[in-house]
This record gives structure tokens, sequence and C-alpha cells, in this order.
């Protein structure tokens, strides 16, 4: 007799949760995208669902190339 599988928790409730457990975090949308080991465009269409939501706030940081990148 095989297992059933499980269906997987979608990317959006995941990071909900993540941020529910975890409500002073900061993430980028380049650590959401590793955490969550999903692909930077789902990442930013689930952050963009949670924001309309009210859940979470999302800035952009821009910055001329000389300066560096943000770590």
């Amino acid at each position: 007799m095989t297992e059933p599988k499980l269906k997987p928790v979608p990317l959006t409730k995941r990071i909900r949760q993540f941020f529910v457990d975890n409500p002073d975090e900061e993430m980028t949308y380049e650590l959401l995208t590793a955490k969550f080991g999903a692909h930077h465009q789902t990442v930013r269409d689930a952050v963009r669902v949670l924001r309309d939501e009210g859940l979470l706030e999302a800035l952009h940081v821009v910055r001329r190339v000389e300066k560096g990148r943000a770590s």
C-alpha cells in the first residue's frame, strides 16, 4: 500500500505563517527566495498578495552600482 501524497503548502501561506511567527523579522526577496526554495517571481507574487491583504509592507532599495550591494 502506498502512502497518500500530501499537498504542498502554498508559498503565500508559508510566508504568511513565517511573519506571523516572526513579527519583527525583515527579509529581502532574495532571502525569501533562498529560505523557501522558490523562484523569485513566485516570491514576488506571494508578497504582493500578502501586501494587498495588509499583512506585509514591501519596500525596495535602489542605489548606484558604485555604492555596492546591500548584504
